[in-house]
């Protein structure tokens, strides 16, 4: 992320928190952990924007 970031330049950006990313979520396949769901809501924020 922080390459495309560094590209584009965007001075927003709009993060959709489903559970979809979750593991044993039927309709997602990404099988994140609560905490790595936190991980990447926490990264993002961290840009700043």
């Amino acid at each position: 992320m922080q390459s495309i970031v560094d590209f584009y330049q965007p001075t927003c950006i709009v993060l959709q928190c489903g559970a979809d990313s979750l593991g044993y979520d039927r309709l997602g396949c990404f099988n994140l952990s609560f905490t790595g769901h936190g991980e990447c809501v926490r990264f993002m924020k961290g840009l700043g924007l």
